[in-house]
C-alpha cells in the first residue's frame, strides 16, 4: 500500500517564519527538569540553606506562576557574556546550547538547556555566580 504525501509543498512561502527554537513567539509553559548529572561544583548538595531559599524563590516565581518560556526569558535570561544569552558547550559529553538565567544584578544563577520537550534541563545551580563562561 503506497502512502500519499500530506502536501506537495517542500518549503515555506512565508518570509518571516520563525524557527521553533526562537522563543520570542512562544507561549509554551516554562518547566524544569533534571535529566542528567549536574556539574560537580554546582549540585544541590552543595547549597547552603539561604541558597536553597533563593532556588525556591526562582521556582516560585517561574514554574509556580505558570510563566511561559518567553516570559521567563524576558525576566531572567542573562544576555551579557561572551556569546550573548547562550553558549555552546560540551556538557556530560554532548554539545548543548546553554542558557544562563538570573534576575537583575543578583548573583544567583541557573544554567541549563531546553530539551526536545521544551523543559529547561538544569545543569548548574550557581548561587554566587562562580561559573564564568569563556
Amino acid at each position: 500500500m503506497a502512502i500519499n504525501p500530506l502536501t506537495s509543498q517542500t518549503s515555506s512561502t512565508q518570509e518571516n517564519v520563525q524557527p521553533l527554537t526562537d522563543f520570542s513567539n512562544r507561549s509554551v509553559k516554562f518547566k524544569l527538569a533534571i535529566s542528567e548529572k549536574l556539574d560537580n561544583k554546582f549540585m544541590f548538595k552543595d547549597l547552603k540553606p539561604n541558597e536553597c531559599k533563593r532556588l525556591w524563590k526562582f521556582i516560585s516565581s517561574t514554574v509556580n506562576c505558570g510563566l511561559s518560556i518567553t516570559e521567563v526569558n524576558e525576566l531572567w535570561l542573562r544576555k551579557e557574556g561572551p556569546n550573548g544569552p547562550k553558549n555552546i558547550e560540551t556538557f556530560n559529553g554532548k554539545e548543548r546550547k546553554m542558557y544562563h538565567l538570573g534576575k537583575d544584578r543578583k548573583s544567583f544563577r541557573i544554567h541549563g538547556y531546553y530539551n526536545e520537550d521544551d523543559y529547561f534541563v538544569i545543569c548548574r545551580v550557581d548561587p554566587n555566580h562562580a561559573f564564568k563562561y569563556k
